[in-house]
């Protein structure tokens, strides 16, 4: 759980929200229990989410769904002007643990730049299993769910989704990152960080 005493940092959480509204409000309601503000880019017209996002107190905006990568870039721009220090992208379908929100208050706080949960699991709902996905190294992004952001990063770069993207947002936020001197570490955790 946020402990806004381990440190005087602002945290937050990025997202976007599109359909799925049953989801979308299970997640809304796993997510606030963390204590971290929400900023959500969230499709015109999207009524159900725009009432979950209203009923948890996120920071939203409206917009259209296309491209998906200025959702998330809108997102990104609304937790920097409202003060973040560091930021995870957490779309609307991903659920994070309790370790991976302290591991998030502790990297923030030690000053790293960026970094994403080692592995994840992935749900198959047309199957009902769950795989298990890593991430070591920088070059290539195997999943950009729960990766977590300086302010300093994403200043130095500029934004982190800019190019007008619908697919390949987490190539092109790692790319950017790179370019401006900053490689992904892989941060491990006791337990699956994020099941998406």
């Amino acid at each position: 759980m946020f402990n806004p005493y381990f440190s005087s940092m602002k945290l937050g959480l990025i997202s976007a929200m599109h359909g799925r509204s049953e989801l979308t409000a299970m997640w809304a309601e796993h997510t606030s229990q963390f204590g971290i503000p929400v900023y959500a880019a969230i499709t015109d017209g999207d009524y159900d989410n725009l009432e979950t996002a209203w009923k948890y107190k996120f920071e939203w905006k409206v917009m259209p769904n296309n491209p998906v990568g200025d959702k998330f870039q809108a997102a990104l721009t609304m937790a920097m002007d409202a003060g973040c220090d560091a930021v995870m992208r957490l779309p609307s379908d991903d659920f994070i643990s309790k370790e991976w929100v302290a591991m998030f208050e502790l990297k923030a706080s030690l000053g790293a730049d960026y970094f994403i949960p080692e592995r994840i699991a992935v749900h198959d709902p047309s199957k009902g299993t769950y795989s298990i996905r890593a991430n070591v190294g920088s070059r290539f992004m195997k999943y950009g769910a729960g990766a977590c952001f300086s302010r300093k990063a994403v200043e130095k770069c500029g934004g982190l989704w800019t190019g007008h993207l619908d697919s390949g947002l987490d190539t092109e936020s790692n790319n950017r990152l790179r370019t401006a001197g900053y490689e992904c570490e892989a941060v491990p955790t006791k337990d699956i960080a994020l099941v998406d």
